[in-house]
């Protein structure tokens, strides 16, 4: 296994001048092993403006890995992408910023609105499970009657209602 060694510098200008996705995804993970808010400026920038989706996926999970109020901001950002596969990392990441309002607020806009992607608004039903636990019963029993592919998002919000403590939940889910 080999290890880069390089400057801040030569990172950020990997991350936005390499050709080479693969690239751009290493000098993205090497920037995430700091948590500075330049890294996260950089990273937040990087997943907005990156050419390739791939690239910005996982952009998406190292700012998740970053925290901090700038990450929480560019991956609420992300939520704006083209790609569903980028909007779905950035609502997973989500899911790590325990107590953040804005967080929670975002993941149950896209309960309540939906999301031309299931497996995103699958994610957000997940998310906002976790991010409000007490408040979400309702939105999440909207979501078990909301039809998708193999019950994707039925069961989204099973698993969402499951991990609440309380009662009338839990009888229900076992009806």
């Amino acid at each position: 296994e080999l290890t880069e060694e390089k400057s801040r510098e030569l990172w950020v200008r990997q991350l936005s001048d390499d050709p080479d996705p693969i690239g751009r995804i290493r000098a993205a993970k090497a920037l995430a092993k700091n948590k500075t808010d330049a890294n996260r400026r950089d990273l937040a920038q990087a997943l907005a403006s990156d050419k390739f989706w791939g690239v910005r996926a996982q952009i998406a999970e190292s700012l998740a890995d970053l925290s901090g109020d700038i990450s929480r901001d560019g991956l609420l950002a992300g939520l704006k992408d083209p790609k569903a596969q980028v909007r779905r990392e950035c609502v997973e990441g989500l899911a790590k910023f325990t107590g953040d309002d804005a967080a929670r607020a975002a993941a149950k806009k896209l309960v309540q609105e939906a999301d031309p992607s299931y497996r995103v608004e699958s994610a957000a039903i997940s998310t906002y499970g976790k991010l409000a636990p007490n408040d979400a019963k309702q939105d999440l029993l909207v979501s078990l009657e909301r039809k998708s592919p193999r019950e994707l998002l039925a069961s989204a919000a099973l698993r969402a209602l499951g991990s609440q403590d309380d009662p009338a939940v839990i009888a229900l889910i076992s009806s």
